[in-house]
């Protein structure tokens, strides 16, 4: 499409459009690569994109999350800018959009696997090889002795666990590194003592073992590696606009005044997908605390009585930021649902729109999708939502 939309036309555009996609894949390349809530609909994402900007013009997601919006840009000749206040979703983020041959991934984690083999071996009391107690790397880490771990995880799992991660550590090739960090992200849930019976994590006084986590791990690295050296097969020969992704903040966007020619972007639930609190496992194990991060999360700390009024005045912000980075003329497309909050159905759109309207942008176009996406959060109404920021 022109970088001068048709705005009169848009209404219809979008209208034309299967928003639902109700029979899409949506796990195809690396989409799947780790666990994540709310995740945006790629063909979603994907319309937005071809309606909202032009080959080689730059998208911006300012929530970006596991990096739906910035693999979609990427495939589709975009260069693409995501931000998220969440480490462990800029990690995903990196991960899914980095292509990486076989070639590398095999010289890279040759030597990996190799020191993980030593460990492969547990006697019948679950104790590990003689190897992981003579490492004093491995045996003098400090999560062997710290309630928290010890609560989480049962000691054979823990030690493991920190053999896996040391090694990880060892790993020299920051992407390579990255990438098994992703998939040691997401065999910890099913390593702990969390209960599989709701999303949050939960503390299971019933399990009496876990099994070991190596096996696991190697599954899930080798599904990791297989994932993005798909991407890489798929991608080979074209320019790769390599997504720049930014740990930061959507109230604070690190970019120029009218830098970007569209934003797309899939906004927090309030407190309906309490993102912070469902990865607080990866989290601690990457050196963050995730009540810290739920304090500063926009629609954090679900549980307030303020929650409503701090998520509204957050988005003010944040679309007051996006207003200041997005080219005259240009628009922005959101997709909004309508999530439970003490009870109560809040509508997302009608509260977003104020928003925007006080930050002057239009409202262009809104477009219910019907019966999606059922969680446990009941969020089952949703809206295509598209802004103009005025030439």
């Amino acid at each position: 499409m022109d970088s001068k939309i048709s705005i009169r036309s848009l209404p219809f555009q979008v209208s034309a459009l299967d928003w639902d996609c109700h029979d899409a894949v949506t796990r195809y390349l690396t989409h799947s690569i780790h666990r994540y809530s709310g995740k945006f609909i790629p063909q979603v994402a994907r319309q937005m994109i071809e309606l909202l900007s032009a080959p080689r013009e730059i998208i911006l997601d300012p929530f970006c999350g596991s990096g739906t919006t910035l693999l979609e840009a990427a495939l589709y000749q975009r260069r693409s800018i995501g931000i998220d206040l969440n480490p462990v979703a800029t990690m995903i983020s990196k991960v899914k959009c980095t292509p990486l041959s076989e070639t590398l991934l095999s010289r890279e984690l040759a030597n990996v696997q190799t020191l993980l083999s030593t460990i492969g071996g547990a006697s019948r009391n679950g104790q590990l090889s003689l190897r992981f107690h003579t490492d004093r790397k491995w045996n003098s880490d400090p999560r062997l002795g710290d309630s928290w771990y010890l609560k989480w995880f049962q000691r054979p799992v823990l030690e493991q666990l920190v053999a896996i991660y040391q090694t990880i550590s060892s790993i020299g090739n920051v992407h390579v590194r990255n990438l098994t960090s992703v998939a040691f992200s997401n065999i910890l849930r099913k390593s702990s003592n969390a209960s599989s019976a709701y999303p949050n994590v939960m503390f299971d006084r019933s399990i009496t073992s876990r099994p070991l986590p190596l096996k696991p791990f190697l599954l899930e690295l080798h599904k990791t590696c297989a994932m993005v050296t798909e991407l890489h097969r798929t991608v080979s020969g074209r320019t790769w606009y390599a997504p720049q992704v930014i740990l930061a903040d959507s109230r604070a966007i690190p970019l120029p005044d009218k830098s970007v020619d569209a934003i797309i972007t899939h906004p927090p639930y309030i407190g309906s997908i309490p993102y912070a609190e469902y990865q607080q496992l990866s989290l601690h194990w990457f050196g963050h605390e995730s009540k810290a991060l739920d304090t500063i999360l926009i629609g954090g700390r679900r549980q307030a009585k303020d929650v409503l009024s701090r998520y509204r005045l957050g988005m003010r912000e944040t679309l007051l930021e996006i207003r200041r980075v997005l080219k005259p003329g240009r628009m922005i497309g959101f997709l909004i649902g309508d999530p439970l909050v003490h009870g109560r159905r809040v509508s997302l759109f009608r509260l977003i729109s104020k928003c925007a309207s006080e930050c002057e942008l239009h409202l262009i176009a809104a477009h219910r999708r019907r019966g999606i996406n059922h969680r446990a959060n009941k969020m089952s109404r949703e809206r295509v939502v598209f802004f103009q920021r005025p030439d």
